[in-house]
């Protein structure tokens, strides 16, 4: 009985945690990644790798599309529906899209593929939201779109972080962070497709997937930094011999083998 009891306690204990305005977790997380952009757009300019700067760009790309998408949500209902939905989303989706590879390529855990490929899923995620608002322009649906859009677009990527043969535990432990935030959105779907909620809906799993995007804006911040610094103590012939992003051979690689461009 006392057991019960204190499990009983310890989930109200949650329940109140979780119980936060998703309209202030939206402003917190707009402020946070526009000090995160401002934070790597500072560190970009101290950059003196090719690639390093190359990839710096993409992260504070990301995270610039976050900002504004955290704009467009938190102000739902005031801006035009076009603006405060279509373009909201998309830059949702896309922010998170470039944020996931950005810490596959500063972890040289990707590959061309891999990027073409959750491009392309990018591409008709867009696609797919902005036909479903044309067609059911419902909250419900909207958030039920929304969900299985962000889950298509990083499961990929979550499972490339995941991946059992990677050499870095850190890694590891941000993949593991992203599969919690992607497996969040399942519940979070059925939720939103069964009962009338909206962007605004402060229900348990729309609240623990805000609180877990605030969690990565953070960790991923670290991930991002952490291998670049890594790369950086390395020499720097070895680094630009291949891209920070794509991993492909440079023009440098060819001249240090001996490789001509042209032959015949």
């Amino acid at each position: 009985f006392i057991s019960s009891l204190g499990a009983f306690s310890m989930l109200e204990f949650l329940h109140a945690l979780l119980q936060r305005d998703v309209k202030t977790m939206l402003a917190m997380l707009f402020w946070g990644n526009l000090v995160s952009a401002f934070l790597i757009l500072t560190f970009q300019l101290t950059s003196r790798s090719a690639g390093e700067w190359r990839l710096s760009g993409y992260y504070a790309l990301s995270k610039i599309c976050l900002t504004m998408a955290y704009f467009c949500l938190f102000f739902r209902g005031s801006l035009p529906v076009f603006l405060s939905v279509n373009y909201g989303n998309t830059l949702l989706l896309t922010g998170l899209c470039l944020e996931a590879l950005s810490l596959l390529s500063a972890s040289r855990g990707g590959s061309r593929n891999i990027y073409v490929g959750v491009g392309f899923t990018l591409l008709c995620s867009i696609s797919v939201f902005n036909i479903v608002e044309a067609l059911r322009p419902e909250a419900s649906i909207r958030v039920f779109t929304a969900s299985v859009c962000v889950f298509a677009v990083l499961i990929v990527p979550c499972f490339k972080m995941l991946q059992a043969g990677s050499k870095s535990l850190f890694r590891r432990i941000v993949g593991v962070c992203y599969a919690f935030f992607v497996g969040l959105l399942i519940p979070r779907s059925i939720y939103a497709f069964i009962h009338e909620v909206d962007v605004h809906s402060g229900f348990f799993f729309q609240t623990l997937t805000f609180l877990t995007m605030g969690l990565l804006m953070v960790l991923s911040l670290l991930a991002y930094h952490l291998p670049v610094k890594e790369n950086a103590r390395q020499p720097p012939a070895k680094i630009d011999m291949t891209d920070a992003l794509t991993g492909l051979t440079t023009r440098q690689q060819f001249f240090h083998a001996g490789t001509p461009f042209f032959s015949g």
